[in-house]
C-alpha cells in the first residue's frame, strides 16, 4: 500500500521499504547509535548518507537530498522512518502528513536558530 504525501504543494509517493532494505537500515542504525557517544551526535558522513538514501527510497526517489535537512536530529529522522513503515501498512496518510510537517518544521527551526547564533 502506498501513501501520497503533500509537502509545499508537491506530491510524494511513500513506499514501504522492502524487508532487505529495511533490515540494512536497522543494522546501520545500530552502528549509528553506537557512534552517538553521550548524545554528542558524532555521526559519520557515511552514516548520514545512508539515512538520506533510506529516506529517499522511502519517498520513491522523489525527495531531493537537500530537503532532508542536514541539521535535523538524526534520532527524529530514524523515528520518522520507523513510524512511516508502520503507518504505510495501516494507510494512515493524515498521521504521516502531520509527522512529516512537524519533522521538517523542527529542522527548519533548528537551522534558523543555528544561523542566528552564528551571526
Amino acid at each position: 500500500m502506498n501513501v501520497v504525501l503533500t509537502v509545499n504543494d508537491k506530491e510524494y509517493t511513500l513506499k514501504k521499504l522492502p524487508p532487505k532494505k529495511y533490515k540494512r537500515f536497522r543494522d546501520m542504525l545500530t552502528k549509528v547509535g553506537d557512534m552517538d557517544l553521550f548524545g554528542a551526535n558524532n555521526y559519520t558522513d557515511e552514516a548520514l548518507d545512508e539515512v538520506a538514501m533510506v529516506v529517499s527510497n522511502l519517498f520513491n526517489g522523489e525527495l531531493p537530498v537537500e530537503e532532508i535537512e542536514e541539521n535535523a536530529d538524526i534520532s527524529d529522522l530514524i523515528a520518522f522512518v520507523r513510524e512511516v513503515q508502520f503507518d504505510i501498512e495501516k494507510g494512515a496518510a493524515d498521521r504521516i502528513n502531520k509527522m512529516y510537517q512537524d519533522f521538517f518544521q523542527k529542522s527548519a527551526d533548528a537551522l534558523a536558530q543555528k544561523i542566528s547564533n552564528n551571526s
